[in-house]
């Protein structure tokens, strides 16, 4: 019977791999979501009209990202930001109560009083996930193609 030399270290490495692998892809995808999450609040930074013009740090620091369940990881929100998807989105505001009207401070201090607001779309997620994705998917490749070469296998 032939002997093939260093299977039993093989199949060692192989079994480490495969125990550790799970682990090690929830950091990689945690890494990821950080990457897009981060990109995320940059956006949120910009000046207007493109970007929020930000007033307080409120949305930039409710954007994370956190491991929900096994092997899923959340990029976005961590905490609710009740008016992060109109700036995400765009779309109207109207008053609670019919007839009623909106209140605010204007750019000059003022109070101001209207029926409605449009708000325009200026998104901070959806451009992060664009521009960022390679680099959050390039986290997890990192992670395989350590195990793969673990294994013995070039890549």
């Amino acid at each position: 019977m032939a002997e093939i030399k260093g299977m039993q270290q093989l199949t060692a490495k192989l079994d480490k791999a495969i125990a550790d692998g799970p682990r090690e892809v929830e950091r990689a995808l945690l890494r990821g979501g950080l990457i897009i999450a981060e990109e995320a609040q940059r956006n949120v930074m910009g000046p207007r009209p493109g970007h929020l013009g930000v007033v307080s740090n409120r949305l930039r620091t409710a954007l994370g990202a956190k491991k929900i369940a096994t092997l899923t990881v959340k990029a976005g929100f961590l905490r609710p930001v009740v008016y992060g998807p109109i700036h995400e989105f765009g779309g109207e505001i109207h008053p609670k109560k019919p007839g009623g009207f909106l209140r605010f401070k204007g750019y000059d201090g003022q109070m101001v009083f209207v029926k409605m607001v449009r708000m325009p779309a200026r998104p901070y997620m959806r451009p992060a996930f664009v521009s960022k994705k390679d680099a959050a998917t390039n986290e997890v490749r990192k992670v395989y193609t350590g195990i793969l070469k673990i294994g013995g296998v070039s890549v």
